[in-house]
């Protein structure tokens, strides 16, 4: 058996890698005998040390290893005297020797699961801390071969350029390999480092609403009593329990509405008050269970009613005093019309005097020109709403249609003359939905158009949340439920079960008994499980059920599957288990209890003796209450009437075939009812609104829509589309295809598709049809294989946002300026884009988002979480050679969540933000704005790419008031080989393992950090604004408005509304 080095024929991949990290197309790689001086195994010749201390410097460019404080050796150009680069060379009895840093004492050490060298305690160290020192081949030059079992032929080495030093198989004629062992100095010291950088302070960005505290376990609101704060059971309307919340510094304060004051931790740490916006009121904050909890930033402490008033407790034991149920106050809601989704001919203008905001919406042509709305309800019901808008001076009257959830809801209109200033309050009934709604004006019909709107006010209403999707359902996560499994994770590692979980953790039951079980915060009828089982031998999938109950009562079986997890091999991948390197373990399943489990039902989730599986996973469980089945309206024809029969697994598609041609001819829509649908392949749709009784209620499984016009649009309905692998060249996406002018998706789940929204430009003879003004929203996109939404060749003017995106195959959502042959550069750019308000987690490969070129495209407000390998949080990129970037590019208000994950194709680690100039140079504007970076899992901001950066010097990369909280890695690393230019303002980074900054190019790429002055809070009695993104005014009026929460769905009908986690 010959020995080879495995040399890639990519250019990408810059260096040999072990065979194990393989994921490609072997067809691009070169085998290329070894010679046996260059493995190593064999051992080499002992080296020849100075007595006493030394210091290692790298053969290659001379820069020394070092310990830094977080017990990571990295490599640079120290003094000399620096204790953290002495070493001592100490025999062990075992063999081989101990590397011992002179500063710590701790040991030279591989660490498992990390890519970096490290150092350990000395007494234990194992093998592990064990090393041989051997004769380079360079003269005078040695090498530190490792002695940890299984890892006996290689050797530390800097090769990658990565600013910590590495254990890896590489040829020992590398002078990266190679070490200078040099006699150290005396006099040595360890000198102050410094692990923060930035100023402590980014602009405070309030939330849009006011809030109620209410704990948990004692009930009482948290409160203001004079100047002193309490525990209250009083007046819940009374403005002293009212908080506004801000955002600074990536942590949460709380601003009392009746005082202004702050809640803060008080200087001995154990108690709590209110004061000053300090740094003691900043909070940590997470949600369990549909609870809050806040903590002390870097402490084990959390805000806890204990003992009757507000205290600091220990997280381990406050229970539900330690957990807090965030209640929204009812208020009116303002909506301005230049932040809603704005297409067609519509525009945002600022010519007509005496408009609110930054501008109005006019130009109302046809029906493709559109403003829709995004508007969130406490509850159903009818709610009272009043429009500003008028005409020009001068001018006819104006009029556009209204519709609610894409449902028409009556006309606006505006008299003649009522304009140049003379805006008008118009009353409106708005039939609203609990949660996301779409609240839509156009032109159509006999609609004279000529209305200026400036704003919608409801009244009575809620706001959005922060940040990501205003999710509908309470998530609940195994591991924070009561269970006797055994939890698995935290952990990252790829291809274990714990990597692809929620938050990294899991809980196994792997014995007839164990259970997970959760006290249900909110009322709920519908449950989302995620869980994993054992795949089948062949990989086709089996079968179990799992046993659940509801505060003890048997309540049936959920039934499971693995038909739709598991793959394995390489990409695209396969359903073979020998072909080895099993992942995508994760799938859902969802049951209707058929009743209401009211707050504070016990769920329980059991693996009895009846159920048959080796072991259940399980992630977590989205609750929720379900609404009734919605009922046909007016205007539609039901596939029914066409020969469509629900569940009997047969195929509908000629039903809906002739259910659409029917319904276009009567300028109608097409209705599908509650039950399951079949389609064998994709229906293709065009001018025509399909709806359904409600994403839990209809399903169309099969196969999904192919979109070749504009005027569609898809509402309320789940699609299952039932592949078990990628197969990119089948149209196995749920929507795929142009869209055309002035289309809609909104409301639809959807399962085991290749893709959930993969739009572009067709390729017709008359030059194609683009997809221009796309509005995708309240959509759930699950378990797919590619992406979940892709605008991709030519999209523009599109929006998705208030979508739940999870567990995707590639990008979770992704803007795309692919340029096929024989499309011009003008006709691929994906430009005028908005991706905003969004919950995305999980993507199995590749980013949570990424851009890819284009022109003025805009991500924005996104909650963005685990990235599982391959990927970043957010991708700025010309990798997949797109249509390069022009205009200007808005990245900004977005939290990335453990993001960031390891190409294993390249070796290389992607940050949670990662700037890359793969294909093609960046030269234009970027902003990354006011983005907060959490726990990544490598580097905070990653740049590097082999083009340049701003290369012209006529554009700006600039990245402002960028949060970086916990890096794996670096805080910030420029790459190898770059150049250019990034500018970084209002930096606030702390706890990088690694460190702050690494740039390996040196002079040729320029990082310049301005410092300014710390910004004051500011809080607008009138609502706050920042960058060009969408933050509603909101002027809450507690107690008023309608209709009033009830008591069954929201627990205190008087005090707010419960936003869910």
């Amino acid at each position: 058996e010959a020995e080879f080095d495995v040399v890639s024929l990519d250019s990408r991949i810059s260096d040999k890698l072990p065979c194990r990290q393989l994921q490609v197309d072997m067809k691009k790689w070169e085998f290329i005998p070894v010679k046996a001086s260059e493995t190593g195994t064999g051992g080499g010749a002992p080296a020849q040390l100075p007595d006493g201390a030394i210091r290692l410097t790298s053969k290659s460019g001379g820069a020394a290893l070092y310990e830094n404080a977080g017990g990571i050796v990295l490599y640079g150009n120290l003094d000399a005297k620096d204790l953290r680069s002495h070493w001592s060379v100490k025999e062990r009895a075992e063999g081989g020797v101990s590397i011992v840093n002179e500063a710590t004492g701790r040991e030279l050490s591989w660490l498992p699961g990390v890519s970096y060298l490290g150092t350990v305690p000395a007494v234990g160290s194992g093998s592990n801390a064990a090393w041989a020192l051997e004769s380079a081949p360079a003269a005078g030059a040695v090498l530190l071969r490792s002695l940890a079992e299984g890892h006996e032929d290689e050797y530390a080495q800097i090769a990658d350029g990565l600013g910590y030093a590495q254990l890896d198989l590489r040829s020992i004629d590398n002078g990266a390999v190679q070490w200078v062992a040099a006699e150290a100095p005396e006099g040595g010291y360890i000198p102050a480092v410094q692990d923060t950088v930035g100023s402590g302070m980014t602009p405070s960005a309030p939330h849009s609403g006011l809030y109620r505290l209410q704990n948990s376990a004692a009930g009482s609101l948290l409160a203001m009593n004079g100047d002193e704060l309490a525990l209250s059971g009083g007046d819940a309307r009374s403005k002293s329990a009212l908080w506004r919340m801000e955002d600074r510094n990536g942590r949460l304060l709380l601003r009392n509405e009746a005082t202004g004051s702050y809640l803060l931790r008080d200087g001995d740490g154990s108690t709590v008050s209110a004061g000053e916006a300090g740094p003691a009121a900043e909070w940590t904050q997470d949600k369990q269970s549909g609870l809050l909890i806040l903590a002390e930033p870097g402490g084990s402490r959390v805000l806890s009613a204990a003992s009757g008033h507000a205290a600091l407790a220990e997280r381990d034991t406050a229970g539900g005093s330690g957990r807090w149920k965030l209640l929204e106050a009812a208020g009116d809601v303002v909506y301005e019309a230049e932040k809603g989704f704005v297409s067609g001919g519509a525009g945002v203008h600022a010519d007509a005097p005496g408009y609110a905001g930054r501008g109005y919406v006019s130009g109302w042509k046809d029906a493709a020109d559109r403003l829709i709305l995004s508007v969130q309800a406490q509850a159903a019901g009818l709610y009272e709403a009043d429009w500003t808008a008028g005409v020009l001076a001068g001018g006819d009257a104006g009029s556009l249609s209204l519709y609610v959830n894409g449902l028409p809801q009556g006309k606006l209109g505006a008299a003649a003359g009522a304009g140049n200033g003379m805006w008008r309050t118009i009353p409106a009934k708005l039939k609203l939905r609990a949660g996301y709604n779409s609240v839509e004006l156009r032109k159509s019909g006999d609609d004279a158009g000529g209305l200026l709107v400036d704003r919608l006010l409801v009244h009575g209403a809620v706001s959005r949340d922060y940040r990501g999707a205003t999710l509908p359902y309470t998530t609940y996560e195994a591991e924070d439920g009561t269970t006797t499994g055994t939890v698995l994770g935290p952990d990252r590692t790829y291809m274990t079960l714990a990597s692809e979980a929620s938050g990294r953790k899991a809980v196994k039951l792997d014995s007839s008994g164990q259970y997970v079980e959760f006290k249900l915060a909110e009322p709920a009828s519908y449950m989302s499980l995620r869980y994993s089982i054992p795949d089948s031998a062949d990989g086709s999938g089996q079968q179990a059920t799992l046993s659940y109950s509801v505060d003890g009562t048997p309540g049936g079986k959920l039934e499971l599957s693995s038909r739709h997890a598991w793959v394995y091999g390489k990409y695209p991948w396969s359903n073979n288990p020998e072909d080895g390197d099993p992942h995508r373990f994760y799938d859902e399943t969802q049951l209707d209890f058929g009743r209401t489990l009211p707050a504070g039902s016990v769920l329980r989730l059991e693996k009895q003796a009846s159920d048959a599986a080796a072991y259940y996973v399980l992630d977590s469980a989205d609750l929720e209450l379900a609404p009734a089945a919605y009922a046909m309206p007016e205007g539609f024809l039901s596939v029914t009437d066409f020969g469509a029969a629900p569940n009997d697994g047969k195929s509908d598609y000629t039903a809906f075939l002739d259910a659409v041609k029917a319904a276009k001819a009567a300028g109608k829509g097409v209705w599908v009812p509650q039950g399951m649908f079949r389609l064998d392949s994709p229906l293709e749709v065009q001018g025509i609104a399909i709806r359904g009784a409600g994403m839990w209620h209809t399903t169309i499984e099969g196969a999904g829509f192919m979109g070749t016009g504009g005027g569609i649009g898809v509402y309320d309905l789940k699609i299952d589309v039932g592949v078990t692998g990628r197969h990119d060249e089948l149209r196995e996406a749920a929507f795929d295809g142009t869209f055309g002018k002035g289309s809609t998706i909104q409301g639809v789940w959807v399962e085991h598709a290749k893709a959930g929204i993969w739009s572009v430009r067709s390729d017709d003879e008359d030059g194609g049809i683009a997809t221009d003004g796309l509005y995708a929203a309240g959509m759930r996109i699950r378990d797919t294989y590619a992406d979940g939404i892709n605008f991709s060749t030519g999209t523009a003017n599109s929006m998705a946002e208030q979508n739940a995106i999870r567990n995707t195959g590639d990008d979770s959502i992704a803007i795309w300026s692919s340029q096929p042959d024989g499309v011009s550069a003008d006709d691929a750019r994906a430009s005028g884009n908005t991706i905003r308000f969004n919950t995305v987690q999980l993507p199995w490969l590749a980013d949570n988002v990424a851009i890819f070129g284009g022109s003025d495209n805009k991500v924005q407000d996104n909650i963005l979480s685990d990235t599982v390998g391959f990927g970043a949080g957010i991708a700025v990129s010309t990798r997949f050679n797109p249509v390069a970037f022009g205009g200007r590019t808005v990245v900004e208000r977005n939290t990335l969540i453990r993001t960031g994950g390891h190409e294993f194709n390249w070796n290389q680690d992607f940050g949670a933000i990662w700037l890359f100039t793969g294909d093609k140079p960046i030269d234009a504007d970027i902003d990354l704005l006011d983005n907060t970076v959490l726990d990544s899992t490598f580097q905070g901001l990653y740049i590097n790419g082999a083009y340049p950066f701003n290369a012209s010097g006529q554009h700006r990369i600039l990245i402002r008031n960028l949060v970086l909280d916990g890096m794996g890695t670096w805080g910030i690393h420029a790459g190898s080989g770059i150049s250019g230019s990034v500018q970084l303002d209002q930096l606030q980074l702390r706890g990088a393992k690694v460190g702050p900054f690494f740039n390996a190019s040196g002079s040729a790429f320029q990082l310049a950090l301005t410092e300014q002055a710390p910004p004051a809070a500011v809080l607008p009695v009138d609502g706050y604004h920042t960058g060009e993104g969408l933050t509603w005014d909101s002027q809450p009026d507690p107690g008023t408005g309608s209709p009033t929460p009830t008591p069954s769905k929201h627990g205190v009908a008087d005090a707010g509304t419960d936003r869910r986690g």
